[in-house]
């Protein structure tokens, strides 16, 4: 049987496989050993499953454990227990949203994507938890509580959102990966928090039906896992048919793109991320100081021409939430009243703007060229001094995802993975970034730059 660990180098995608091709462990030993660490979840850590699949995760794996035994895998995903946050319809189960006021409604049929990685083998856990509606990317939940960061020590820590509980299933070891959405940073956000590798393919790439939405401009499948070969077996046994951009040959180009304005990094990850790039430098990797504003130049068009991904939040669940009450969290309720309050953004001069940043960026990023950030400019604030006040919560909120969502704006694919810890031990994540359509090559790079940085981090 392999050891599955629940600490620092936890297990990736490839070892579990390998063990299942060499008969030494079995999908279905793998699938019970999975479910018993989540039928034993600590109180302290928060809720991180929302509901548990246990039937049909012994099912499946059993079905797994079946076809290897008779040399028949289907793949690389084969066998592997996989989370998917409570967006994604589930047969027989409601998806929620991390609410308490959408209709109970079981599921008909697994969404497209649940549907498109059961039939590459993977052994559905259940689902995770998440912020309301997916509207927070600090991953709080008022109503439902909320998964703690791993790394927290004496006082509880945000473990990023709106994907929360996908993170911390997988940073706990509850999980081999999790799939969440990302309309704002809400895969790469949590998984920069808790020291995994997340990453947000190109929109289109992946089918969105079945999913409860929460800006359908923007909303993004994404995935979290332990490294970026994990990214790319998810990615791949799931996008198949997609035209993707062939990976260049050339020696890639890092740009540090200009993103001072946006708001200044804190000392930790300041210090961190320039000790990253004297590492890249020193491995043969050409990283640039770049002219490049895009970040800069799309919070400039968000404030001047409003929020599209607001836009249309407002559009679909104002009313519900209105409606719910107390059912709703008062923080979710004053913001789409004090949002109603304001003056609505034309819809259609916000996509036309929004098109022309894209375009504006694919055409200036060469094809060896790509994005080098911070993947967050704080490390994972405490609850209690992020909760204090409406002012705290709001300049935390704002800071946290700030070089994350101009990406969503652009269909930018992009990755954060970590780079290593600040002195308090809690993990920093880079973020690497292309123009749409370039998410193999940008995986491909993204392996590379791994290597160079061998990370291994342990929560507490």
């Amino acid at each position: 049987m392999i050891a599955i660990s629940s600490g620092g180098n936890r297990l990736t995608l490839r070892p579990l496989r390998d063990a299942f091709l060499a008969g030494t462990s079995t999908p279905s030993e793998v699938a019970a050993t999975y479910l018993h660490r989540i039928a034993d979840i600590r109180a302290e850590w928060g809720p991180i499953f929302s509901r548990v699949t246990h039937n049909r995760a012994l099912l499946e794996a059993q079905q797994a454990t079946r076809r290897f035994a008779a040399g028949e895998s289907l793949g690389p995903c084969d066998g592997i227990p996989v989370a998917w946050k409570d967006v994604y319809d589930i047969t027989g189960i409601p998806s929620m949203a991390g609410t308490t006021f959408l209709p109970p409604t079981p599921a008909l049929r697994d969404a497209a994507v649940v549907t498109a990685l059961t039939q590459a083998g993977a052994v559905c856990l259940g689902k995770t938890h998440c912020s309301e509606l997916s509207f927070s990317v600090l991953g709080e939940n008022e109503v439902l509580g909320m998964p703690l960061n791993p790394y927290s020590c004496e006082e509880p820590r945000l473990a990023g959102g709106s994907s929360s509980g996908a993170a911390v299933a997988v940073a706990r070891g509850l999980a081999a990966a999790a799939i969440g959405t990302d309309s704002g940073g809400s895969v790469r956000l949590p998984a920069a928090w808790c020291g995994l590798t997340g990453f947000m393919p190109t929109r289109d790439t992946i089918s969105r039906d079945g999913i409860v939405p929460f800006s359908p401009s923007f909303d993004s499948v994404g995935f979290i896992g332990n490294c970026v070969d994990d990214m790319r077996v998810l990615f791949e046994s799931v996008a198949a048919g997609h035209p993707l951009l062939p990976v260049n040959n050339g020696a890639p180009v890092l740009l540090v793109p200009k993103f001072g304005n946006v708001g200044p990094l804190s000392a930790e990850v300041e210090q961190e991320f320039l000790r990253t790039i004297l590492l890249l430098k020193r491995a043969g990797f050409r990283v640039e100081s770049s002219d490049c504003s895009v970040i800069e130049d799309v919070h400039r068009f968000r404030r001047e021409h409003g929020s599209l991904t607001m836009l249309e939040g407002s559009e679909l669940w104002h009313q519900m939430v209105i409606e719910a009450g107390d059912r709703a969290s008062s923080r979710l309720r004053r913001y789409f009243e004090d949002y109603s309050a304001q003056p609505r953004p034309c819809k259609a001069s916000l996509k036309e703007g929004i098109a022309r940043l894209t375009a504006s960026f694919s055409k200036a990023m060469a094809d060896d060229a790509y994005l080098l950030m911070p993947a967050s400019p704080i490390t994972a604030p405490e609850l209690k001094t992020t909760m204090r006040s409406e002012e705290e919560y709001a300049r935390t909120y704002g800071t946290a995802h700030a070089l994350l969502w101009p990406l969503n704006l652009l269909d930018a694919p992009s990755i954060t993975l970590p780079t290593g810890d600040s002195p308090e031990g809690l993990p920093i994540g880079l973020l690497l970034a292309a123009p749409r359509n370039r998410d193999t090559a940008l995986l491909h790079v993204a392996a590379a730059i791994e290597k160079v940085l061998q990370v291994a981090t342990e929560p507490r």
